[in-house]
C-alpha cells in the first residue's frame, strides 16, 4: 500500500500536478492513514526526485519547484 503512495504521489509531484499530489495525500487519509505514515511516503517521494536530479534527469530548477509544491498549501 506504501509503494502506491509513494508511486502517486512523486509522479504528481514530477508533473508538477500540485492538485493531484494533494490529492494523494486525502486519499491516504481517507484510506485510514495515521500522520505518520503519510510521511513514510512524502520522505521517499523527496528521495527519488533528488536522486533524479543528482542523475541530471531533471535540473536544479526542476528540483526545487518539485520539492517545494507540498509546502504552498500549508
Amino acid at each position: 500500500m506504501s509503494s502506491m503512495y509513494v508511486n502517486a504521489f512523486t509522479d504528481a509531484l514530477l508533473a508538477g500536478d500540485q492538485e493531484k499530489s494533494w490529492s494523494v495525500i486525502n486519499e491516504a487519509v481517507f484510506d485510514g492513514c495515521e500522520t505518520k505514515f503519510i510521511f513514510h511516503f512524502i520522505t521517499p517521494s523527496m528521495v527519488e526526485i533528488g536522486r533524479l536530479w543528482q542523475e541530471n534527469k531533471i535540473t536544479v530548477a526542476d528540483e526545487h519547484l518539485k520539492r517545494s509544491e507540498p509546502d504552498e498549501r500549508g
